[in-house]
């Protein structure tokens, strides 16, 4: 199951469209409650509760995996904790990827806001060592198709950069939304001499839990133990 972390129906068969060109068949969620895009942290933790209740009703139909379709990975840990089965994050697996691809990644992600929290990520990933750089095309995730040709140059000009200003040998699309770009933009790096892998984060995460799911392997119940159950209290 892909449990979209934002609001909007339309996702739903931008997603489905999607993977199916590239021969993923899937089903996929989207959440009512929470924020239409997430751009920033608190973006995140409004779209936090409702993804969590998506991915237990998963986990109760049956499903073997879930993959949040959001590069920030919103309520990846806790997730961790509630169910089962496995949990993914596009984040966390596209830089687990990277390592075994390259030297040192850049992400590749939208708007000035949510730089920090690729940050927060990295870094509590424990992957700032490999880290080159965070680059950004500033474009808000609700308007990259409208301005679809702006956002590739940009995507461009920042990889470009990245490899040789940063010294990046991988770079990761960091944001879902983004991940249609993919072939264009490496199509157009090969052109100007540059041969690096460039992770498509969604894709790479759904592949993530299938493995997963095929080595029959989940997350660790010492590190994420189960919820302690507890009683609501009225005070007067």
């Amino acid at each position: 199951m892909l449990v979209v972390p934002v609001t909007g129906k339309g996702l739903y068969q931008e997603r489905l469209e999607y993977l199916r060109g590239v021969g993923m068949d899937v089903d996929v969620t989207v959440i009512e409650e929470g924020a239409p895009s997430i751009e920033s942290f608190y973006d995140a933790a409004m779209s936090v509760p409702d993804t969590l209740k998506r991915i237990e009703e998963a986990e109760k139909k049956g499903y073997e995996a879930v993959v949040i379709d959001c590069w920030c990975d919103p309520g990846l840990e806790a997730a961790r904790e509630k169910v089962d089965i496995p949990v993914i994050g596009p984040g966390q697996a596209s830089m687990l990827t990277a390592m075994a691809l390259g030297g040192r990644f850049s992400i590749l992600g939208v708007t000035k806001n949510v730089v920090s929290h690729y940050w927060y990520n990295i870094h509590a990933y424990g992957l700032g060592h490999r880290a080159a750089s965070v680059r950004i095309v500033d474009v808000p995730v609700l308007e990259l198709h409208k301005h679809k040709q702006k956002v590739l140059q940009q995507l461009v000009d920042e990889g470009v950069k990245a490899i040789e200003e940063d010294g990046a040998s991988v770079l990761i699309i960091g944001c879902t939304g983004l991940a249609f770009l993919r072939n264009d933009l490496e199509r157009k790096l090969r052109d100007k001499g540059y041969q690096v892998p460039i992770i498509d984060s969604i894709l790479t995460a759904l592949n993530f839990a299938q493995m997963l799911v095929r080595s029959g392997l989940k997350q660790s119940r010492v590190e994420y133990m189960k919820p302690p159950t507890k009683t609501t209290s009225r005070s007067c």
